[in-house]
């Protein structure tokens, strides 16, 4: 399993925008200002743009959902986008290495368990979400 790498200082992201990320998520009482929240993605592997990108899903919500796609490799499907992503050289680690990374990567960063879930995300066949 690849490890979480610690972000670097800005996160290797534009200043310009984390002010203005921090000005959309930030309330003057200090509270998040929506109860739920959801991001997904295939995290193969889960790194720091992505760490940055659930961490600012995560202050504009109480609860996060981060949902993995692709967590079963038999529904994996080719995509007219990306003609690699359903090879298995692309998909190298399993659901449950993926989810290991997340919550070992956001409870590093200071968030409570109680603060996130990481369910499957069937993202080809999505009647399925209702089921996790």
């Amino acid at each position: 399993m690849t490890p979480h790498v610690p972000r670097t200082e800005n996160g290797g992201s534009n200043q310009e925008l984390d002010l203005a990320a921090r000005e959309i998520v930030e309330r003057p009482d200090g509270e998040s200002s929506l109860e739920w929240g959801c991001v997904h993605g295939r995290f193969q592997p889960f790194h720091n743009g992505h760490l940055e990108y659930v961490l600012r899903a995560k202050g504009r919500c109480r609860h996060l959902v981060v949902g993995i796609t692709n967590p079963d490799p038999t529904w994996i499907q080719a995509e007219d986008s990306s003609a690699h992503r359903h090879e298995p050289e692309s998909n190298p680690f399993t659901y449950l290495e993926r989810t290991l990374m997340i919550r070992d990567s956001l409870l590093d960063e200071g968030l409570r368990p109680q603060a996130f879930s990481i369910v499957p995300f069937p993202i080809h066949d999505p009647k399925l979400c209702r089921y996790y």
